[in-house]
C-alpha cells in the first residue's frame, strides 16, 4: 500500500518542461507530479520562455531557467546535474500524471534491479515513452535537437519496463518532430526580431542548422558572426564550426579549426575530443590517442554539438581504440579493461574488445575477459544485452551452455 513513507523513500525528482506551455498548464503539471515526486523542478529555456521565478511564486516547485543553445538534449543534461535524487521523472507542461497509478510506480521502484520505466501517454494515438529512470552520470540525453534517453539506457545496460501508469496530455494530439522543429525555428526567429542585438540568436540558429545536418548553412552563419562575436560567444562558435566540418567529412578542416581554437583556449575538453576524432578519421591514431587523453584531463560540460561522455568514458574508449590501431595493443586493451571494470555494462567497450578478438573461439574470449572482469559481470552483460550483434550473440549462445 502506498503511504507517505513510501513517497519519502522513493526519492523522485519530477522535471516539468515549461516551454512552450502557459503558466496555468505548467502549474497543473507540477501539482500532478507531486502525487509521485518529492521535489519538482520547472525547466525553462531562457531564450524561448518569457517566464521566470516570479511567475511561479506560491507554486511548490523550484524554477531552473537555463541557457538555451539550440538543443533540448544538452539543456536537459545540464539540468540533470541539479536533480540530486536517485530517480527522475519527466513531464511536459501540457501533461498530468494520473494519480491513481502512483501505487504501481512505487511498487516497481521497490525492485533491486535498476531499470527505466515507460508510461502510456494518452493522446489520440497513445504511445509508450520512457519517463522515469535512475539518475546516473552515464545516463544522459542524446539527440541533436530533441532529447532521447533510450540510447543511453541501452548503451549502459539499463532494462526498460512498461508500467501500467498513464500520463494524460491536454489537446490529445502528438506533434511530429518536423513540425516541432519548424515551430522552434519560428520562435527563435521571433526572438531575433525582438532583440536584433542578441548575438545568441544567430548562434542558436546555427546550432539548429547543425542539428538538421545543414552544415554549410551552419558554417555560413558562424562565419558571418566570427568578426563581431563577443568573447563569450567564441567557445560555442569555434566548437560548432569544427563539429560542422567533422560531420560533413572535412577532417583536415576540422583538425585545423580545432588547433586554431586551442591556441586561444587550450583547456577545452570539447576541442581535444573533436581533434581526436578528426585525427582518427585521418588515420593518425597515435596523435588521436594524445588528443583523447588531453580531453579526459579537462572538464566536461553539456554542449549541443557533442554527446555526453566526450571527456569521460567516451574519450577513454576512443583513446583505447586509437592505441590499438596505432600498434599499442597491450596498452589499448589494458585501458579497455580498466574502463569495463569501472563501467561493467558499457556496451561499446565490450564491442571494442570483441572487435579486437575477432574470430577467437568463445572459450578463449571468455578466458581473456575473465582475467580482468569478474565472470559474473561478463555473464550478466551478455544475458541482458538488447538487440545483440552477431558477435555478441555468438558469445551469448556459448555462455548458455557453459
Amino acid at each position: 500500500m502506498w503511504t507517505q513513507e513510501n513517497r519519502k523513500s522513493a526519492q523522485i525528482t519530477a522535471v516539468v518542461n515549461g516551454w512552450p506551455h502557459a503558466v496555468q498548464d505548467i502549474e497543473r503539471a507540477v501539482y500532478s507530479a507531486l502525487n509521485l515526486a518529492d521535489r519538482v523542478l520547472i525547466l525553462l529555456p531562457d531564450l524561448l520562455s518569457p517566464y521566470g521565478v516570479e511567475d511561479f511564486e506560491g507554486v511548490p516547485a523550484e524554477v531552473a531557467r537555463l541557457p538555451f543553445w539550440g538543443s533540448f538534449a544538452s539543456l536537459r543534461n545540464e539540468l540533470m546535474g541539479l536533480v540530486g535524487t536517485p530517480w527522475v521523472f519527466f513531464l511536459d507542461g501540457g501533461e498530468e500524471f494520473t494519480v491513481m497509478d502512483r501505487a504501481d510506480v512505487f511498487q516497481a521502484l521497490g525492485s533491486d534491479n535498476l531499470q527505466a520505466f515507460c508510461m502510456t501517454v494518452q493522446t489520440s494515438d497513445p504511445e509508450e515513452e520512457v519517463r522515469l529512470f535512475p539518475v546516473s552520470p552515464v545516463v544522459r540525453f542524446g539527440g541533436r535537437i530533441w532529447p532521447q534517453i533510450e540510447g543511453s539506457l541501452m548503451e549502459f545496460g539499463y532494462p526498460v519496463s512498461s508500467l501500467s501508469a498513464r500520463i494524460s496530455r491536454r489537446g490529445g494530439t502528438s506533434e511530429s518532430l518536423a513540425d516541432a522543429t519548424r515551430r522552434l525555428r519560428a520562435s527563435v526567429a521571433d526572438v531575433g526580431r525582438a532583440a536584433l542585438e542578441d548575438w545568441r540568436v544567430p548562434l542558436v540558429q546555427a546550432t539548429l542548422d547543425w542539428g538538421e545536418r545543414r552544415f554549410e548553412d551552419a558554417r555560413e552563419r558562424l562565419a558571418a558572426m566570427s568578426g563581431s562575436a563577443p568573447e563569450e560567444a567564441l567557445p560555442l562558435l569555434e566548437g560548432l564550426t569544427a563539429s560542422a566540418w567533422l560531420a560533413e567529412g572535412h577532417y583536415e578542416a576540422a583538425y585545423q579549426a580545432v588547433n586554431s581554437a586551442l591556441e586561444r583556449t587550450p583547456s577545452r575538453a570539447d576541442l581535444w575530443s573533436l581533434g581526436g576524432r578528426a585525427l582518427t578519421a585521418l588515420g593518425r591514431h597515435s596523435e588521436a590517442s594524445n588528443y583523447f587523453q588531453r580531453a579526459t584531463r579537462a572538464e566536461e560540460i553539456p554542449l549541443p554539438y557533442l554527446e555526453p561522455g566526450y571527456a569521460t568514458f567516451g574519450a577513454r574508449l576512443r583513446r583505447s581504440q586509437a592505441d590499438i590501431r596505432s600498434g599499442n595493443v597491450s596498452g589499448g586493451l589494458a585501458r579497455l579493461f580498466a574502463l569495463l571494470q569501472e563501467h561493467p555494462r558499457y556496451r561499446s567497450a565490450w564491442q571494442a574488445v570483441l572487435a579486437h578478438l575477432g574470430p577467437t573461439p568463445p572459450d578463449e574470449v571468455f578466458t581473456t575477459m575473465a582475467a580482468v572482469v569478474p565472470p559474473s559481470q561478463i555473464r550478466q552483460f551478455f544475458k541482458t544485452v538488447t538487440y545483440p550483434t552477431k558477435e555478441e550473440q555468438r558469445i551469448r549462445d556459448w555462455l548458455k551452455n557453459h
